[in-house]
Order: C-alpha cells, then structure tokens, then sequence
C-alpha cells in the first residue's frame, strides 16, 4: 500500500482511507504523510518525502530507508520490531524530534544519520547496527536545538574495512555492546 497522500493507498489501516495496515508494505517515495492516528506496518520503504504528525508507527518485518525525513515533535516513536530487519543506504537519513527505536536488526551501509532537533537513535536490548560502509566515511551526527542521542541497550558491530563514526555533537548512552571487526569506529 502507499498511503493515499503520497500518491495512492489501500488501507484498510486505523486511519484514513488509504492508511495502510498491519499486512501492508507502506511506500512513501515524495509528499509529506502525516501520522493522525497509531500505525502498524509489515514494511516501509522510505525512499523519499516526509513522515511526520503526532502519532508512532510501528514496523513489523521490514524497513527500507534511503531517502527522506521521519520527523516530529517529541515523544513519537517510530518502531521496528524484533526479528525485523532495516536496511539503511543511499542518501542522507534524517530523524527530526522524534525517536527511532531498532529492536531487530540494522544494516547500514551508506548515508549519514542526522539527530536534528532533539531526536533520538535507540538500539533496544534486542537490536543489533552493524555498521559497514561502503566507501565514504559515515555517521551520526547532531543538528539544531536539544540532544541528540544515540541511546545503545543491545549491540553495534563495525564490519569491514571503511569508517563510521559518532559525532560530537551526538550524546551516546547505554549498557550496549560496541564490536569492531574490521575498520574504524
């Protein structure tokens, strides 16, 4: 499913029509998609565009983020669950106050992760970034007014030969594990 102000939906989701539901892979390519009422998903491909609005989402299986912006105003979570599997590459991943929760698995291969204005990065105690890009240097980087916070509960592993790093401008916290395989971190 898209949802309906991006370009077409199918729903039926908790919200307006064309919001998508919980069997749905939601596709947000261009246009702002707003979240008035809570969301589950299977998947969302972020590929482009703008999620924001007062309520979380929630991704059961899969997230594909290589463009565009999750933002909001706080509070909201944006969740993948365990067992789930986020493949973050391409352009440049911003979270805009608001909080993005990995309790599955992550795999970040390019792209730089901006915490603007207060967002926060949390790795549960199940979820696991494993760090390996593929050529430039990457990292988490903090912008605008408030923290920006990369909480750790579970695991980073840096894999392969390239950089990655966390920016000072980025308050890092956690009982979390960091394990460097291969590279810089």
């Amino acid at each position: 499913a898209k949802w309906s102000n991006c370009a077409g939906g199918v729903g039926p989701g908790p919200g307006p029509v064309g919001t998508p539901g919980a069997s749905d892979i939601a596709i947000i390519g261009s246009g702002v998609v707003n979240l008035n009422v809570p969301v589950m998903v299977q998947e969302l491909q972020l590929t482009g565009g703008i999620l924001q609005g007062p309520s979380n989402l929630s991704i059961t299986a899969a997230l594909v983020w290589t463009g565009g912006r999750i933002q909001g105003t706080g509070s909201e979570l944006v969740t993948l669950d365990a067992g789930g599997v986020a493949t973050l590459s391409g352009g440049q991943h911003t979270l805009d106050q608001r909080q993005f929760v990995l309790n599955g698995v992550g795999n970040w291969t390019t792209g730089l992760i901006e915490l603007t204005n207060g967002a926060r990065f949390e790795i549960g105690p199940s979820g696991t970034l494993n760090s390996n890009p593929a050529g430039a240097f990457e990292s988490f980087f903090g912008n605008g007014p408030g923290p920006a916070e990369l909480r750790n509960f579970g695991a980073i592993v840096k894999l392969g030969s390239g950089s990655s790093g966390i920016g000072q401008s980025v308050q890092y916290s956690g009982p979390g594990s960091i394990t460097v395989t291969g590279g810089e971190l």
